[in-house]
This record gives C-alpha cells, structure tokens and sequence, in this order.
C-alpha cells in the first residue's frame, strides 16, 4: 500500500504474501513536509512472505524523515522476502526507517547484508591509500594519484554499485575547500561502480547525504624549484586562467621543424630561420625592395622604349647601304628580343601570380628562341661569306696561270724567230 494518509491505520493478525512490487511492495512512503501529515501506523502480529521488489524495500520504502516516530512493525515475522536493496527495509536513513519492536532475531536480521540498508551515509579512503598523508603536484599539472573511495550506509554496510537503470547511478564531485586560490578542471564529477568511487586526473547537482565529504590534503609545489624548469623545458605562466599560474612542459606536437624553438602549447619561435608558420614549416617570403623594383621599372622600360624607336629606325632607313649590310631582317629579330628580354625582367619585379608567371616564362623562352635564331643567321652569313672567297681566289689562281702559260708561249715563238734570223744570216754570208 502507499501511504501518504491523514489517518491512523492498524493492521494486525495479517499475512502478506506473494506480493510484487518495484519498492516497498507492502507499504512506500514519500517524503512529507510535517509529520502531521503521517498519521500511525502500525502492523502487529503480522507475516511477510514470498514478496519482492525489482528495485529497493522489499516490504517496506520509506524516504520521510519522520517515519520512525509513526510507523511501527510490532512482534512481525519475515521470510524470503527479496529486493535488490534491502529485501526487508530501505531507508533514506536510520530516522526515515519504521521501529521494529519485538521481532525474533531482529537483530541476527539487521546484521544481514541486504536486509536491512538505508541511503548512502558516509565515505571512506580505501584501505590501501589510507596511509597517504597529502598529494604533491604543481599548479597545472593532473593528480596523478589513484585515489578511492569506499561508500557505506547507516548500518556500515558497503554498498555495491551494479547499476540497471540510470536512475540508481551514485555520482560524486571533487570541490576545492579554497575557491579563489584553486580552480580544478578534469574529471570533477563521476559516478561509482562496483564497489568504490574512484578519483583520478584530476584537474579542475546531486543528491546530498551527511558525510558524504572526505578530504586530502593537496601541496601545489613551486614551479621554480622544479629541475625540468631550471633547464628551460618548463613555463610557469598564466594558462588556466588570468588568476593563476601554471608549471607546464613546453610541448609542440608535431615538433617544431627547421631549427624552431617550441614555446610550449604548440607554438614555435621561427626567430633566425627562413621558415614561418605554426610549426616553421613554410618557407618565408621576403618583402619586396620597392625602391629597388621601381629603378628596374624605369631602366627597363626605357630600354624598351629605345628599342621599339631603334626597330621604326631600321625599317625607316632600310635602303641605307650600312643597313642593309647589316640586314634588315636579322637587325629587327634582334632588337625584338631585346624587348622580350627586357620584358621579362619588368615582369621580375612585381608580385607573382598564375598570369605574370605563364607571361615571365614565355617572353624569357621567345627570347631565347630569337637569340638562337640570331646567332643561327650569323653562323650562315660567315659559311657564305668563306665560300665566296674560296671561289674567288681559285678562279684568280686559273686566271693568272694561264697569263703565265701565254707568256711562255710568247717568249718561245720569240726565240724560234730569232733562232730563224740567225739562220739567214749564215746563209747570206756564205
């Protein structure tokens, strides 16, 4: 029955038997603000067998802090009762429990495990840590200590914690006793399981029971006497917060590259490398000298003009005999690579881009492509030129041999004309 109820109820001479419930399958009492409104009641000379409950109170639930002083089981009997926390009673607390007068054994009953259990009353550190004294750690850094604790209800048993449902999870918080010097961050709230509340990495609203708190004593050590500080492979500066410091490893991961000093919290110092970026990853790009880029501006665009007036200056004076033994072609493709050439060097000075860059490597290759054509033509002139004078010297060679052959020719029809006169002459004088 659930009781809640502006009169008194007396049931005597019962049984209760087979009944199911999920808690207190005979009688559930909720809290009530004044005990006026729990009027008594009473059950004497009654049994209680075969019930259970899924949850708690296998006969009786009761969370009013005045139910001990209104109801009352009197000279009752209890067997194979069952619930999953006390198969007899279950409790808010030792005050929120019915009197149990005259009742066999009663005290053999409550020395039971899961008779008899009330709400979580107190904690404990476990056993194996209760020799540590005090935890040591610097600011900033976790609890690394394995702390546990073990919970019990009013009639010191431990409890178990085999949770089913959300609603049954005990959870717990870790506070500071000094709120404006310590700020905790981690894992402050948990719940237990199996047998203990643990505690542990820490570093950083429930329903409340009395002792229900359990303390440590925390020793935040300095950071300057830390060896690993000294050596420069700590920091002890605001980080948390803007009211506390610190002690912290420097950490960069990934590792800063390029020679890269890591500061801590993943942040490089690139000072003194070529290289920017989170990690001195990227190589750095200088600023432009634009004084510099300015000069070549200005030089380089003169010549351009100078070589678009020498290109209307050879085609205008092309007839000229100097001009044309230069050749007016070849003087042209000269001069407009020239002004390839040039343009790119202007293109060297302004900033890059996907256009400037297809534009610089164009005009540098047309250039290259005009200078090769250039030095092509002045190869082919110098081949003719040679073979022209070939030709030449070997027809004046002919020529002057056969002048010399004519000579003799002459010189011996002389002779014979003169071996001739001489031959009348030797006649006449005979």
């Amino acid at each position: 029955m659930s009781f809640n109820s502006h009169g008194a109820l007396l049931v005597k001479n019962s049984s209760f038997l087979n009944n199911n419930s999920t808690s207190g399958s005979v009688l559930f009492i909720n809290k009530v603000e004044k005990q006026d409104y729990l009027k008594d009641i009473k059950f004497d000379n009654c049994k209680f067998l075969n019930n259970s409950v899924t949850k708690q109170g296998g006969i009786v639930y009761s969370v009013s802090e005045f139910t001990s002083g209104n109801v009352i089981f009197d000279n009752c009997n209890f067997l194979n009762n069952t619930a999953k926390f006390g198969d007899i009673s279950y409790a808010y607390n030792q005050s929120s429990e019915p009197k149990f007068i005259n009742i066999e054994n009663i005290n053999l009953l409550k020395s039971g495990k899961n008779n008899f259990v009330t709400n979580p009353s107190y904690i404990i550190l476990d056993e194996e840590l209760s020799t540590i004294e005090s935890i040591t750690t610097y600011s900033g850094q976790q609890i690394k200590n394995f702390l546990s604790y073990k919970i019990f209800d009013d009639y010191n048993h431990m409890i178990d914690f085999n949770y089913e449902t959300l609603e049954d999870v005990f959870c717990y918080s870790v506070t500071p006793n000094d709120t404006y010097n310590v700020k905790l961050y981690g894992e402050i709230y948990g719940f237990c399981k199996n047998s203990s509340c643990s505690v542990s990495n820490i570093k950083g609203q429930f329903s409340y029971f009395k002792n229900s708190t359990s303390n440590v004593e925390l020793e935040i050590l300095d950071c300057k006497d830390n060896t690993q500080y000294q050596i420069g492979k700590y920091l002890y500066k605001y980080r948390e917060s803007n009211v506390i410091k610190s002690c912290y490893e420097k950490i960069c991961d990934p590792s800063c590259k390029n020679k890269g000093e890591c500061l801590g919290d993943n942040q490089c110092n690139c000072k003194g490398t070529k290289y920017i970026g989170s990690y001195c990853e990227i190589l750095k790009v200088h600023d432009r000298n634009i004084v510099f880029d300015n000069i070549i501006w200005v030089i380089t665009s003169s010549l351009i003009f100078l070589s678009s007036i020498l290109i209307f200056g050879v085609y205008y004076y092309r007839k000229n005999v100097n001009i044309k033994g230069g050749g007016v072609e070849f003087l042209i493709i000269i001069l407009i690579g020239t002004i390839f050439n040039y343009g790119y060097v202007l293109l060297l000075t302004s900033e890059r881009s996907k256009i400037s860059c297809i534009l610089m490597f164009s005009f540098y290759y047309i250039y290259l492509d005009l200078y090769l054509l250039k030095h092509i033509e002045y190869i082919k002139c110098n081949f003719y030129t040679i073979t022209t004078t070939t030709t030449t010297t070997t027809t004046t060679t002919t020529t002057t041999n056969n002048n010399n052959n004519n000579n003799n020719n002459n010189n011996n029809n002389n002779n014979n004309n003169n071996n001739n006169n001489n031959n009348n002459n030797n006649n006449n004088n005979n």
